[in-house]
């Protein structure tokens, strides 16, 4: 099952996005917690992230019937993509100004974007289950090249500055996906997160 009017491509392009995105995220958040909380919380970021890979699997299961249609598959697939995008952006910001002593609120910020990824990829997996095969490639070629440029960025930009400009990297998810699926009509619609993000992403590297 699919949909022809996304192409095979620009898919693949949004899983490897983000899986990259999402495993760049999960270890600037070693350096975030490291520094803003204890060291001895850095263990909770893997287990958090794969609770919240969880939920936003199950969250997905759950809205399968909503998935479906044509129109609304598209748009909600888009939705959940910027979704996740914002969502390192406000777990990135939230984590630093945060009160260190309500650790609930850090679990909670630091587990949001893995949520959001969550329902992004398993969607992408329920509405192109005919290539589900070809999905997982992406989906572990992300991590792998994530991985090895992590480290980099972290020393260049620090961490706050990293989860900021991932969330503009995953932010050009839902332009791959809209322009095959609406051409022009909508392409700033969807052109607004990236902007934002770089917006923000600028602010915070010349402070």
């Amino acid at each position: 099952r699919g949909d022809e009017n996304f192409a095979p491509l620009p898919v693949l392009a949004a899983v490897f996005i983000a899986s990259s995105s999402a495993l760049m995220f999960e270890i600037s958040l070693t350096r975030i917690f490291s520094f803003v909380v204890s060291y001895h919380f850095v263990f909770l970021i893997i287990s958090l992230a794969v609770l919240g890979l969880g939920i936003g699997g199950l969250i997905s299961y759950k809205m399968r019937g909503q998935l479906s249609g044509n129109g609304k598959g598209k748009r909600r697939l888009m939705l959940f993509a910027v979704l996740f995008a914002l969502s390192q952006a406000i777990s990135t910001l939230g984590l630093l100004f945060a009160n260190p002593n309500f650790i609930l609120a850090y679990v909670t910020l630091a587990m949001f974007p893995f949520v959001a990824a969550g329902m992004f990829l398993s969607s992408l997996f329920l509405h192109f289950s005919s290539i589900s095969h070809r999905i997982y490639f992406a989906d572990l070629s992300g991590a792998a090249i994530g991985s090895l440029l992590v480290v980099p960025l972290l020393q260049r930009l620090g961490a706050a500055s990293t989860g900021l400009l991932l969330g503009a990297y995953a932010s050009t998810i839902p332009l791959l996906l809209a322009w095959r699926v609406y051409g022009r009509k909508q392409l700033l619609v969807w052109l607004l997160p990236l902007l934002l993000l770089l917006g923000l992403f600028s602010f915070n590297l010349a402070g």
